[in-house]
C-alpha cells in the first residue's frame, strides 16, 4: 500500500473557513481492498523514529515520577 501526500482540494471546507491555513495534510492511498478501519491502522500504526524516541523519553520520565 502506498500513502501519497495530496494537495487540499479547492472546494474543501477549510478553504471557506480561513484564507490562511498554517498547517494541513491530505493523503490518498492506493489500497482499494481493505476497510477504512484497516487502512487507518496501517497508516497510523507505525511512527517515525523521532516520535518513537520522544515516546520512550516520555515513558521514562513518567515512570520516574510515578
Amino acid at each position: 500500500m502506498k500513502v501519497i501526500l495530496e494537495n487540499i482540494p479547492i472546494n474543501s471546507l477549510i478553504n471557506t473557513i480561513s484564507k490562511k491555513v498554517d498547517y494541513s495534510d491530505t493523503y490518498a492511498t492506493t489500497n482499494h481492498s481493505d476497510s477504512l478501519d484497516k487502512i487507518t491502522n496501517k497508516v497510523f500504526a507505525d511512527f517515525p523514529d523521532w516520535v518513537k524516541t520522544l515516546m520512550k523519553l516520555r515513558n521514562a520520565i513518567a515512570k520516574k515520577l510515578n
